[in-house]
């Protein structure tokens, strides 16, 4: 974590992960499925708003604090959502 605002956004992401698990498992039973997406960072107009302009700028920006050191594009992301 580097800042207080790092810190609220993990741990609103990771209420989001819990609330997703728990209702899979209360609607599971009735063959009712719950998923959730949290596919990291995305080249989207809020990273453009703190200046990140291309693939290496997201790079450096979370140099230490993300598993990929790319962004993905929504087109990847709806992907996702589509298999799901």
């Amino acid at each position: 974590m580097v800042d207080g605002h790092d810190a609220a956004y993990s741990a609103s992401k990771g209420a989001v992960r819990s609330l997703t698990k728990h209702a899979a498992q209360w609607f599971g039973k009735d063959n009712i499925r719950v998923n959730s997406v949290h596919a990291g960072a995305i080249f989207t107009e809020m990273a453009e708003a703190v200046r990140i302009k291309s693939q290496e700028d997201m790079g450096s920006h979370n140099e230490g604090k993300a598993a990929l050191k790319y962004m993905l594009e929504n087109q990847r992301t709806s992907q996702m959502h589509i298999y799901i």
